[in-house]
């Protein structure tokens, strides 16, 4: 077992870079990644499904702006914070509606790609003056990472 150290950990997330999401098309190139994540984490529910996030989009997408953060690490995507503003307020994507929201990601990576998902938000290039990230269920990728942060 290997043990990663502060420096290590520093290290692996210099190496991440995140993309900021605000074409839905974008997204959907991305749904298999997304689908794959869904799948194999035992604590998402429906609300981070695909399918329903596709639902979603399609009703009330013209009244929010995609504002959903990727992160990768060279070509590979390993995750997704689903996000959009609605004026000047930052959500889940799907909030309006879901019960859960979540991180999406490889199994593994959770407290990296959060944490550059967050300092992206707080050196953000789009405007924003408050967010509202609820419905974080006790057993998502962010409430068992916060920690790490």
């Amino acid at each position: 077992m290997t043990t990663m150290t502060k420096a290590d950990s520093m290290t692996e997330i210099s190496a991440l870079r995140c993309e900021l999401v605000t074409d839905f098309s974008r997204l959907e190139e991305l749904s298999p990644d997304w689908q794959r994540w869904a799948r194999g984490n035992e604590s998402a529910t429906i609300f981070q499904q695909w399918e329903w996030v596709r639902a979603f989009w399609k009703v009330y997408g013209g009244s929010l702006s995609l504002c959903s953060l990727a992160i990768h690490r060279g070509e590979k995507t390993l995750g997704i914070l689903p996000l959009v503003r609605r004026g000047e307020a930052i959500e889940f994507l799907g909030s309006l509606e879901s019960d859960y929201n979540d991180l999406l990601c490889e199994d593994g990576c959770a407290a990296p790609v959060l944490q550059v998902a967050m300092e992206f938000l707080l050196q953000s290039p789009f405007s924003w003056t408050s967010g509202v990230l609820d419905y974080i269920p006790a057993n998502s990728q962010i409430a068992r990472n916060i920690p790490y942060l």
